[in-house]
């Protein structure tokens, strides 16, 4: 017999009754079901689909333990072996066993967890991938650390070029359920900042990481990517190999790590389990069992007896070599699956190499273009200082015309009138820095949006990590265009936070007014300068929980109905509020 899988759910929203219909339904005659008081016991016996020699044999037992007249827990026990067609459930036999690849997903499982309501070891179990927000992030990952020396957790990655993930991450959901739980990132700023605070243990574009224990105390974290990802070969015995994606080389791994899990005591009856507690053991108790019957029969002749001694001395070192063979193909599968995994972490650190080396070329071509452009702006500083010279006389006689000092104080008082305080703005790489995300929209998007110079300035100066969630809140903005435009034309009230959400690609947090409390104190830090006109902007976009500067950021903005455009006022720190 071939141990697969042993599992142990917990519900207090299901009964017993509730498995019998889904059980039925995947089984259909052939299932059988026994009835003792609290206990249930569900029995099936079918062929293998891929391999007529060998039966699969699950058990399903469900026993409810009531706490009061009106409620209980119903606690399930999923076990499910292999074993050859023509060996008995019952034997022990170490040679001639099914493979252990051979064991294949259970839909049954998968329909039991969709029902919802089922916990493994106190964690809820899901059939879908959990979808992570940006602004979830740092609350996401304690639970992760908390809850993966109890449950194991799958993190899809973004795939190597564009925004989605590496692999469907519902479908491996549907496979692993159960026996894992699977999460992917809601956007790619999401997949930035998941990646920025999972450290040593993140999964880089084109990679899936597993984590089965606290990733705070072990850094030693499976990850599939490359050749991993793909269609491997797997030898199972002799020459013959199987064929099996990563979807199903993570079950088997799960699976068989499901087998060392302890189970309460309340199952510790071994003659109620299909695969025993401790194989090891039980194997040599009925060696050992069988050595003592066979030296019972002392009437028989000397000359027999010493053949039986002699058999089972021989008996004795064969199954203590057949035991060590079997402790050493163990042994040597886990280093096999330890090297599969230090390749597949080589395997991202060569990926992860390969990037950062395109992104340095990207910095060199861009480093090469603004030389050649300082060149030119010398050149242009030269002629254009010749002309200042001429300039002079004529500027300081209206200067003294005007009532200034001189003609320094003469540009400065034009400036302050036409346009408000004006920096100079250095184009930066798009999705590189807030700052170049903003000219990027200025230079890309004029006809939806004008940037105010105090939002450059506000973005040169923030440290905010993750520009391309900034990106993705423009998008957001751009999406809602037209139908902002359609509503300040028709003279509706606009709820920007409505509009906004709705037309977002991932979740955002967005507010149409600041209290009242905040605007009666920090009114002023509200009032931008916009084509030379002062704005009040209330609305804002908010981007992360944290109030630290680096992982904090808010876009203040309005829509004008004249301009027909968003003016955006401010895009960096987040700005004094009545509880500071």
């Amino acid at each position: 017999m071939q141990p697969g899988l042993r599992l142990l759910f917990e519900s207090r929203k299901w009964s017993p009754n509730s498995i019998a219909p889904i059980l039925k339904n995947w089984a259909g005659n052939r299932l059988e079901i026994e009835r003792k008081e609290n206990l249930w016991i569900f029995t099936v016996d079918s062929n293998h689909p891929e391999d007529s020699k060998i039966k699969q044999v699950t058990k399903v037992q469900v026993r409810y333990s009531p706490i009061d007249e009106s409620t209980g827990i119903t606690t399930l026990l999923v076990e499910i072996a292999l074993l050859n067609d023509a060996e008995e459930e019952t034997s022990l036999s170490l040679s001639n066993v099914p493979p252990f690849q051979r064991l294949l997903p259970q839909k049954f499982i998968l329909d039991i967890v969709s029902m919802g309501g089922w916990t493994r070891n106190g964690i809820d179990l899901l059939s879908t991938s959990n979808p992570v927000e940006f602004d979830d992030v740092e609350e996401w990952w304690e639970d992760i650390c908390n809850e993966a020396d109890l449950l194991p957790q799958i993190i899809v990655g973004s795939s190597l070029a564009g925004n989605l993930p590496v692999s469907d991450p519902n479908s491996i959901a549907t496979i692993l359920s159960g026996f894992a739980k699977v999460h992917h990132a809601s956007s790619l700023a999401t997949m930035e900042k998941m990646n920025e605070i999972m450290g040593q243990v993140k999964a880089p574009r084109g990679s899936i990481r597993l984590i089965h224990s606290n990733p705070k105390t072990n850094k030693k974290q499976p990850i599939y990517i490359g050749k991993r990802l793909n269609d491997a070969i797997y030898p199972i015995g002799g020459d013959e190999v199987l064929h099996r994606p990563f979807q199903v080389d993570m079950f088997l791994r799960l699976a068989k790590s499901s087998l060392k899990e302890k189970i309460p005591e309340i199952w510790s009856d071994e003659s109620k389990h299909l695969i025993p507690l401790d194989i090891k053991e039980l194997i040599r108790q009925k060696k050992n069992e069988e050595i003592q019957r066979i030296r019972a029969f002392e009437s028989l002749e000397t000359q027999y007896h010493e053949l039986i001694n002699s058999y089972e001395i021989l008996d004795d070192a064969y199954n203590s070599l057949s035991i060590e063979k079997e402790d050493l193909i163990d042994e040597l599968r886990e280093w096999q699956e330890e090297a599969t995994d230090l390749t597949s972490q080589v395997d991202a650190l060569v990926e992860e190499t390969e990037i950062l080396n395109d992104q340095i070329d990207s910095y060199k071509d861009i480093q090469k273009k603004h030389k050649s452009r300082i060149k030119d702006l010398k050149a242009k500083i030269h002629e254009e200082g010749k002309i200042v010279s001429d300039l002079k006389p004529l500027l300081s006689k209206l200067a003294e015309e005007e009532g200034y000092n001189s003609a320094k104080e003469l540009f400065d008082g034009l400036e302050e009138r036409l346009f408000g305080e004006l920096e100079e703005e250095e184009e930066l790489p798009e999705f590189e820095t807030v700052e170049g995300v903003l000219i990027s929209i200025r230079d890309s998007m004029g006809d939806k949006f004008l940037i105010a110079p105090s939002a450059i300035k506000t973005a040169k100066n923030s440290t905010f990590k993750f520009p391309a969630r900034v990106q993705e809140a423009f998008d957001m903005m751009a999406n809602s265009f037209d139908e902002v435009k359609n509503k300040s034309k028709s003279g509706q009230t606009i709820d920007y936070s409505k509009i906004l959400r709705k037309n977002a690609t991932t979740v955002f947090e967005v507010a149409n007014r600041e209290s009242n409390s905040t605007m009666k104190k920090h009114r002023k830090s509200r009032k931008f300068v916009v084509d030379g006109q002062e704005y009040i902007m209330e609305p804002h976009i908010k981007i992360g929980k944290n109030m630290a500067n680096d992982r904090c950021l808010r876009i203040h903005f309005i829509f004008d109905k004249k301009k027909e455009r968003f003016l955006i006022g401010h895009c960096g720190n987040h700005l004094p509020t009545s509880q500071d």
